[in-house]
C-alpha cells in the first residue's frame, strides 16, 4: 500500500501541468538528490526528470562507457539528454576510441571537456558531433602538433577553455602545417585559466595559425601565477580582441615582485582601447595591490556598462572576517592614481552608471547566516573605498552572490538566507558591534 505521503505526492504532482513541472526541474538540474527522489514519484514524473538527471555525463574510464551503452540499450531516448560531456581517460588504460567499444553518438551534447592525452581524444571527437564548446582540463605533456590535431578536429568550435594545462616544450616548429587542418573563425569565447604558458607563448602560435573573426568574450584565471599564461601571450590575446570582445574577466593575480608588477601595468597601459567592451569583471585577491588600477591602466571601454570588481571567500571556518576580509581590505584595495576612480569613469567609462563589488561564498558557508556580521562587511568595504579617494558612492553597489556567480537572496524579517532553513547554532555579531577590529 502506498504510504500517505506518496499518494500525496502523486495528488500535488498530478494538477500541475507538464512543462511548468519541466521548468521546475530545469531549475533543480543542480541538485541530484532531489532529481533521483522525484523519479520514485511516478512513471511521469521520472519521465520528465529523465533528461535533467542525465543532462551532464562524466565517463572516468572505459567501464563508464560499457554502463552508458547498457543504459541507452534498455532506454533508447537516454541518448538524447546529455548536454554536457566530461571525459576523463588514463592513456595508461586506453590507446584509442576502439577500446571502449560501440557508442551512438550523442547529438545534443554541446559542451565536451577532456581530461587525458589529446592524441587519444581526436578519436573520440565523432561522438560528439554537434558539439561547439570544448574544454581542456588538466591536461599536459602534448606537443603542439598535438594540440592542433585536437582543435582541427573539433572543427568550427564556438567556445574554448584551457584550465590547469601545460604542453612540451618540442614537436611542431612554427612554421609547420598542423595534420588536421585548424580553423579558429568561428571562436567566441576564449578562457585561459592557470596555464602553464611562461615561455612557449601557444596561443600566440595559435592565433598565427587561425585567427577568430568575432572573438566576444576572454577570460583569464590566475594570469600570472608561477606558471602563469606569458606576459607576451596576454598581450597578444587582449590586443587581438579588443576590436570585438564584449565580455572581459580579469583575474590578474599580480606577482609578489615589484619589477614584475610593473611590467604588467604597463602591460595594461600599452593596450589599445576595447571599443565594443560592455562587461569587465575583475577578481581581488590578497595579493592583487594593482587590481584596482587595472581600471585607469586601460585606456578605456567608451561602450562599457557594468564594472565588477569580485571578492570570494572559499574557506569553510568562522573567521573568514579576520582570516580573509580585513587582509584583502589592507592589501587589495589600493588606488594609486592621482585622479579618483569617479573621474576615470566619466573620462574613460562614459556609460558605466555603477561600479558592482560583489562577494562571492559558496552557499554552506556560516556568514550566510550571519546577517549582522555581513553588513559589517559591507560598511568596511564602503569606508575603504572611500578611504582610498575612489569617490564613487553614487556608483557603488554591493552584492552577494555565490560560486555560480547567481545572486542570493536573503529574508526581509531577519536576513537569513532564502535557500536554506535557519540554523539555530550560528553565532551572529551583535548589531551594535563597532566596525573597529
Amino acid at each position: 500500500m502506498a504510504s500517505q505521503s506518496t499518494t500525496d505526492s502523486l495528488t500535488l504532482w498530478s494538477t500541475i501541468p507538464e512543462d511548468v513541472a519541466g521548468e521546475i526541474f530545469k531549475h533543480t538540474a543542480d541538485h541530484e538528490g532531489t532529481l533521483l527522489s522525484l523519479v520514485l514519484v511516478s512513471k511521469s514524473i521520472r519521465s520528465l526528470t529523465i533528461p535533467h538527471l542525465f543532462s551532464e555525463l562524466e565517463f572516468g574510464g572505459v567501464g563508464r562507457f560499457q554502463e552508458w551503452r547498457e543504459m541507452v540499450a534498455r532506454e533508447p531516448r537516454m541518448a538524447t539528454c546529455p548536454k554536457r560531456v566530461e571525459v576523463a581517460l588514463s592513456e595508461h588504460e586506453i590507446t584509442s576510441v576502439a577500446d571502449v567499444g560501440p557508442i551512438a553518438p550523442l547529438l545534443n551534447v554541446d559542451l565536451v571537456i577532456w581530461r587525458g592525452n589529446l592524441r587519444i581524444f581526436t578519436g573520440f571527437i565523432p561522438l560528439f558531433p554537434n558539439a561547439t564548446r570544448f574544454g581542456i582540463k588538466k591536461t599536459s605533456n602534448y606537443t603542439f602538433q598535438q594540440l592542433c590535431n585536437f582543435l582541427g578536429a573539433c572543427g568550427r568550435m564556438r567556445a574554448l577553455t584551457f584550465s590547469e594545462t601545460d604542453y612540451k616544450d618540442r614537436g611542431m616548429g612554427h612554421g609547420q602545417i598542423p595534420f588536421a587542418p585548424l580553423d579558429l573563425s568561428a571562436l567566441e569565447d576564449l578562457s585561459v585559466i592557470r596555464v602553464g604558458d611562461r615561455k612557449k607563448n601557444y596561443f600566440i602560435r595559435l592565433l598565427n595559425a587561425s585567427q577568430p573573426h568575432n572573438l566576444k568574450s576572454l577570460s583569464f584565471g590566475d594570469m600570472f601565477r608561477d606558471e602563469p599564461c606569458s606576459l607576451q601571450s596576454a598581450e597578444r590575446l587582449l590586443q587581438f580582441a579588443a576590436p570585438t570582445v564584449c565580455e572581459l574577466l580579469l583575474d590578474p593575480l599580480f606577482p609578489d615582485s615589484d619589477p614584475a608588477q610593473e611590467r604588467i601595468m604597463q602591460m595594461f597601459e600599452q593596450l589599445p582601447s576595447f571599443t565594443a567592451l560592455e562587461s569587465l569583471t575583475i577578481w581581488l585577491g590578497v595579493e592583487d595591490r594593482y587590481a584596482l588600477d587595472v581600471v585607469n591602466a586601460l585606456q578605456g571601454a567608451p561602450n562599457l556598462t557594468s564594472l565588477t570588481f569580485r571578492i570570494s571567500f572559499d574557506q569553510a571556518d568562522n573567521n573568514i572576517y579576520t582570516t580573509e576580509f580585513l587582509p584583502l581590505l589592507d592589501n587589495s584595495l589600493q588606488w594609486g592614481a592621482a585622479e579618483s576612480m569617479k573621474t576615470i569613469l566619466n573620462c574613460k567609462y562614459p556609460l558605466c552608471p555603477r561600479v558592482v563589488f560583489q562577494f562571492c561564498a559558496p552557499r554552506y558557508l556560516v556568514f550566510h547566516h550571519q546577517p549582522n556580521l555581513r553588513r559589517k562587511m559591507e560598511r568596511k568595504l564602503k569606508r575603504k573605498l572611500g578611504q582610498i579617494g575612489l569617490d564613487i558612492e553614487e556608483y557603488l553597489v554591493v552584492e552577494w552572490v555565490d560560486d555560480q556567480y547567481v545572486r542570493l537572496g536573503y529574508r526581509f524579517q531577519d536576513g537569513k538566507p532564502l535557500w536554506a532553513p535557519a540554523n539555530t547554532g550560528v553565532v551572529d555579531v551583535s548589531s551594535e558591534d563597532s566596525d573597529e577590529e
